[in-house]
């Protein structure tokens, strides 16, 4: 999964704070925003896992030096 940034999103697909949705338009740019939050927090997720993961390895490798 790719790694998302806040420069990743659309900023000509987004439906502003508080929105109104009527429209088809913003309905498909509302859709657009939760679709790229969704990804953005999957991602993020990941990547905290993976860094914990990483921390938690090399405690775990420091600890062995010293015994």
């Amino acid at each position: 999964m790719k790694s998302h940034s806040s420069n990743d999103r659309p900023a000509d697909k987004l439906p502003g704070a508080d929105p109104i949705i009527q429209p088809d338009e913003d309905l498909d740019k509302a859709l657009n925003e939760l679709s790229y939050l969704d990804e953005f927090d999957q991602s993020t997720n990941e990547t905290c896992t993976r860094y914990i993961e990483q921390l938690e390895q090399e405690s775990e490798q420091q600890n062995n030096d010293f015994d």
